[in-house]
């Protein structure tokens, strides 16, 4: 056997180890638009090629489908909507949601199609189909960790503890799941259209260091290749949502004031049959929400004492929701139309703009935004303000800051330190040691240590904490992450 060519071996990297990182290596910077636009183009072409089925389906459907069947929508069964994804109840998690949002983005799409003027406006603002909406549905919370939004506001504040750039964003890790983590046909990414990655799209700006840009943003620098084909550059100016963005975005606004709100009814945590026949206890409710609001003047608690007097009286006591809840058949034939009313309620009280691609109410705006935040209200000075449910989140906290930091730490450690990761982890820092030998920046490593934890089940956060922390070391058969 001919001897190989020295020369033409690649150079071995020396040894990784902690001493070896340095803080903040590497550049964010741009390449070649065209260059970019059609990596992306050649992706999807390439994705369609190797799937005979996919010939016969459009693009949109495509992207649709590629999204409902990946493992980090199947991991959204079991993530935290409102409370742990483990608790004994019927209760939404983040798949069974994002499946409502879907729903109910299909329906406003119906809706507005069967009228001849906002169907026109939908052709000016350059409206796709409705499988672009329902892709756009269906990923919208691709990117939220164990334990929903404290798992979000945690990791947040830890990279503002490691002074990293860039820090966690759910819609941005949603983003880069979409066009990074999740496999596809052998390499990253979900290779999806232009119009599918647009829809996704709540916040169309990369981060900012002032303002609602710094607070929420839809994709990483890390990520900027992507975002840059996303957005093709005709809309990164104006950061104006798309119209299926805007659809989307309306129809979670909408599933989550209803959807959460008759889930903790059926707990008994929510009250609605006392709010249909007590007034004192709507004044009770009221209190509460207008000091969490901040709303002192006297005219707008009297708007929204009107607002929650009709949902009260045309939702609740209408439809004979005047009993605690015990399961009843009958009380599940009520809670279906008390769902379905309330939804269509808001679906034929909103059109489309004229000059902008954002969706309006077609009268009382100011009544009808007071009408959806008591609804989103309910749940919150219920159940997320309850002191039972804050008590659980200083322990999910501790379990995200615990798995953060145990992740980070074996990431600037040595390979042999990594055995007590799971294989798909390893390999996320076999990419990195790829792609930078020994000089993988600081921010790169936080951000994978991020992605780890964020690509976890609540059940699998817990499971992998309680190991590592000796809580219930578990079984040696037993791994705590698949």
């Amino acid at each position: 056997m001919a001897k190989k060519n020295p020369t033409s071996s690649k150079k071995k990297k020396p040894n990784q180890s902690k001493n070896h990182r340095v803080e903040n290596a590497g550049s964010d910077g741009m390449h070649d638009e065209r260059y970019v636009i059609q990596k992306y183009r050649d992706e999807s072409i390439k994705r369609m090629k190797q799937h005979s089925l996919y010939n016969i389906m459009t693009p949109s459907i495509r992207d649709r489908d590629t999204i409902l069947h990946s493992s980090y929508f199947r991991r959204l069964g079991a993530v935290t909507q409102v409370v742990g994804a483990f608790e004994p109840y019927r209760l939404n998690n983040r798949q069974s949601h994002s499946l409502s949002v879907a729903l109910a983005g299909r329906l406003l799409v119906a809706q507005l199609k069967s009228d001849e003027k906002t169907c026109d406006l939908l052709k000016k603002h350059n409206f796709t189909d409705e499988y672009v909406v329902e892709a756009a549905c269906l990923a919208h919370d691709l990117g939220h960790p164990p334990f929903g939004h404290v798992g979000e506001e945690t990791l947040q504040r830890l990279f503002d503890k490691h002074r990293a750039r860039n820090g966690f964003e759910g819609n941005a890790q949603s983003f880069r799941i979409l066009t990074r983590l999740e496999p596809t046909f052998g390499t990253p990414g979900m290779k999806l259209t232009r119009a599918t990655l647009r829809a996704t799209l709540k916040y169309p700006w990369l981060r900012e260091s002032v303002g609602l840009r710094g607070k929420k943003w839809g994709a990483y620098a890390e990520d900027r290749e992507a975002f840059q084909f996303a957005i093709d550059n005709d809309i990164s100016d104006n950061f104006e949502r798309t119209i299926e963005a805007e659809i989307m975005d309306w129809a979670d606004d909408a599933a989550y004031a209803i959807d959460d709100m008759i889930d903790f009814y059926t707990v008994g945590m929510i009250p609605l049959d006392r709010l249909a026949e007590v007034v004192t206890e709507r004044e009770i409710f009221l209190s509460g929400f207008f000091e969490r609001n901040g709303i002192i003047e006297n005219s707008q608690k009297v708007e929204y004492e009107k607002q929650l007097n009709i949902l009260c009286a045309d939702f609740f006591k209408e439809n004979n929701l005047v009993e605690r809840y015990s399961g009843t058949l009958g009380q599940q034939r009520v809670l279906s139309d008390v769902v379905f009313h309330l939804h269509e309620k808001l679906r034929k009280g909103t059109t489309l703009s004229e000059e902008r691609p954002k969706l309006i109410w077609k009268e009382g705006q100011e009544s009808n935004e007071r009408f959806v935040k008591l609804l989103k209200g309910l749940t919150w000075e219920y159940v997320i303000a309850s002191t039972e449910l804050a008590s659980l989140q200083v322990g999910y906290q501790q379990v995200i800051e615990k798995l953060f930091e145990t992740f980070l730490d074996i990431a600037h450690g040595s390979k042999a330190g990594r055995r007590i990761l799971p294989v798909r982890y390893r390999e996320m820092l076999s990419l990195l040691d790829d792609e930078y030998g020994f000089l993988v920046p600081s921010d790169s490593l936080i951000r994978v240590a991020a992605d780890m934890v964020a690509s976890l089940t609540d059940s699998e956060a817990l499971n992998f904490w309680n190991r590592i922390t000796g809580q219930a070391p578990g079984s040696v058969f037993l791994p705590p992450v698949n």
